[in-house]
């Protein structure tokens, strides 16, 4: 089978494989980022724990104590883009932890997560 690269069957077979057709948006979210799954009350590790507690802190909203439990989900969608956590099974086979993001002054960095 010959195909041209822009046909509409490459396309929609490269929007399939990226999941940007299967991807159901829940009603009332924005569909650029939401989560998939159902969420499990768990107390977070010690240092994501005090991740989450400084992003909090930093806009002067109440932190997480110790031993505390909170709703988690397993993955997300931003922007098309499926992300698991790193707690998932299956996330160390078919993930990458490479981030490209911007800093508060704008400047864009390169991270993992």
């Amino acid at each position: 089978m010959t195909t041209a690269v822009n046909s509409d069957f490459v396309i929609s077979l490269a929007q399939h494989l990226a999941g940007e057709r299967s991807l159901p948006t829940p009603p009332g979210c924005d569909p650029k980022a939401f989560v998939l799954g159902v969420s499990k009350k768990e107390q977070l590790h010690k240092q994501e724990l005090a991740v989450v507690n400084r992003f909090l802190h930093c806009r002067g909203l109440a932190v997480i104590g110790e031993g505390d439990e909170v709703e988690t989900y397993r993955r997300a969608v931003v922007n098309v883009a499926i992300l698991s956590s790193a707690r998932s099974s299956k996330s160390k086979l078919k993930n990458s932890y490479t981030v490209q993001y911007e800093d508060a002054r704008g400047l864009t960095h390169f991270g993992e997560i």
